[in-house]
């Protein structure tokens, strides 16, 4: 044989349609495809409800420090108004009247006396907080902040 009989002949050696090869080829194309498919539809299932279960957990996660950070401030804010309204500086402070500057500055001095010593228990955390008298003494009031609360709303 020569070369120009090798290139006519060259369609002799392409499979045909029906062959085994073609056949199986197929087969195995059709297979595969299934397969991969398959297969990424379980991975995205699986990874749906992992991502799902995970996002859950981190939510109740996150959930339960919020709870406890507002339970942990209600008891601060509660605590706070338990010691103004047992304390007496702070009851002579906005109901005790006054006939001369010296009581007035006495009841000052107490009432700065009393902040002092319970001043961890009189601040909870990132609140500030105003006590205001009635009656006669509605001038008298208590900031525990007074660059935020310059005057009673």
């Amino acid at each position: 044989m020569n070369i120009v009989t090798l290139i006519l002949n060259k369609g002799d050696y392409m499979p045909r349609r029906n062959s085994i090869f073609m056949k199986f080829l197929a087969i195995m194309l059709a297979a595969t495809l299934i397969i991969s498919v398959v297969l990424t539809l379980a991975t995205s299932s699986i990874s749906e409800k992992l991502l799902l279960k995970q996002i859950t957990q981190n939510a109740s996660v996150n959930m339960t420090l919020v709870r406890d950070e507002l339970l942990k401030y209600n008891e601060q804010i509660v605590n706070t108004m338990i010691r103004i309204n047992n304390s007496d500086a702070f009851k002579q402070y906005l109901t005790q009247p006054t006939k001369s500057t010296l009581d007035q500055l006495n009841i000052i001095i107490n009432l700065g006396r009393y902040i002092d010593t319970y001043q961890d228990y009189l601040s909870p955390d990132q609140t500030h907080f105003i006590v205001a008298g009635i009656g006669e003494n509605k001038d008298r009031n208590y900031s525990s902040n007074a660059l935020k609360w310059d005057r009673v709303p």
